[in-house]
């Protein structure tokens, strides 16, 4: 190993170990930093009893009744609530930002008390949102941030920094990389989510915190020098074009013997083509890991036909009962506050964020859902076991 290695590498054992059990890994750069703030506290949400509720409107907006997430989250919340003698009334906007406008409109004016959204587009609904902000209805944004607007109380979804840490950590784990000056070296490309999509970003950055210390140390090496958001991003989460991209990557960067180990994408669409731009241009003998997240069918798939190496899943459902009990808490009159976690003791994890998710006019406090990971050892346990998916013979399927 060259001296200039040696000495970076005693450098970045003397700033851990000065770090250590400071709390947060070091933020890769000013831009990113808002975003990487998003780990979150743990928390502990108000249960039973409730304020009798009963009489209580509430306003559930979701984007479209083709998206099957959609329907079952729908499908969990309207029980929560009817259960408590809630009148809940359901709208589906056919996909786009106006219809959702003008439905929210209608929900605002028959008297709502409690707003439900998961947008179709984030900024697009700040006028329309004023009304209920001027009727003080709560508004819980979900899955979705709703940005440009005072409007909204709270926004419940998954941990996307977290999502990312994780990402970097099964790279890390499964290379078995350790900081040492006999260290090997290990290469890494990323395929990042849409530029435009704010989770794409805490993603990235959540990913690259973790991995900064090897990628420092000369241990971790990005063959094509691509290491900021804006370099690696895909625009749109477009599969062929991320395919394209890392094409020219393992052509240029990746031949005569030179060796990638993983791509880390921004999601499993991203990862699709990651593995066929490794299938059809990339010459090395290795495995390449193929790392995504989100966990939709296709996804899972991947990984259980060993397409893809890993990727994470959050049970729709578990985003739908966070956000059904914030909204019952609120119709009681109580403040969402980090009780609500502990109160529910949910078997799944959630934390309470009152820091990380500036929507432009403030903080939002949030409550954010970390996912499990997905491998092809973990996927029976996490998914078929726990009744989510069943499997029929290499055909993975959705329960209904």
């Amino acid at each position: 190993m060259k001296a200039g290695r040696i000495v970076t590498l005693l450098l970045v054992l003397a700033l851990l170990l000065t770090l250590g059990g400071c709390g947060a890994p070091e933020k890769k750069d000013s831009a990113d930093s808002a975003a990487s703030s998003a780990a979150g506290s743990q928390v502990v949400v108000h249960t039973d009893p409730y304020t009798d509720v009963t009489g209580k409107k509430v306003g559930i907006s979701m984007p479209a009744q083709t998206d099957q997430i959609a329907v079952r989250q729908c499908k969990v919340m309207e029980d929560m609530f009817r259960r408590r003698g809630c009148e809940v009334t359901t709208v589906y906007a056919d996909g786009t930002a106006g219809q959702q406008a003008t439905d929210l409109g209608g929900l605002i004016g028959s008297g709502c008390d409690l707003l439900l959204i998961r947008a179709v587009d984030g900024s697009a609904l700040t006028k329309v949102l004023k009304k209920a902000h001027a009727k003080d209805i709560p508004v819980i944004a979900c899955g979705q941030l709703i940005t440009g607007n005072d409007a909204v109380s709270y926004y419940v979804a998954e941990d996307s920094y977290r999502i990312g840490t994780m990402e970097g950590q099964y790279l890390i784990d499964t290379l078995g990389m350790k900081l040492d000056v006999n260290s090997k070296e290990y290469h890494v490309e990323f395929a990042a989510g849409d530029p435009n999509d704010y989770k794409a970003r805490y993603r990235f950055n959540g990913t690259y915190d973790v991995l900064k210390p090897y990628i420092d140390a000369g241990i971790l090496i990005i063959g094509s020098g691509q290491s900021t958001f804006s370099a690696v991003a895909t625009p749109g989460y477009d599969s062929a074009a991320a395919e394209e991209r890392l094409k020219q990557i393992t052509n240029q960067y990746y031949t005569d013997g030179k060796i990638l180990d993983g791509i880390i994408c921004g999601n499993d669409t991203i990862a699709e083509g990651a593995a066929k731009a490794v299938e059809s241009g990339y010459n090395g003998k290795n495995h390449v890991l193929i790392i995504g997240q989100g966990g939709d069918l296709k996804g899972l798939s991947a990984v259980l036909n060993r397409k893809a190496s890993m990727t994470t899943y959050i049970p729709c459902e578990d985003e739908a009962t966070v956000a059904a009990a914030l909204g019952l808490v609120l119709l009681s009159g109580d403040p969402g506050d980090g009780n609500l976690i502990r109160d529910n003791a949910w078997d799944f994890s959630c934390t309470f964020d009152t820091s990380s998710y500036d929507n432009g006019t403030g903080i939002l406090p949030a409550y954010l859902l970390t996912p499990v990971v997905i491998t092809e050892s973990s996927l029976k346990a996490e998914l078929i076991d726990k009744g989510h998916f069943t499997l029929d013979g290499n055909t993975l399927q959705e329960t209904a």
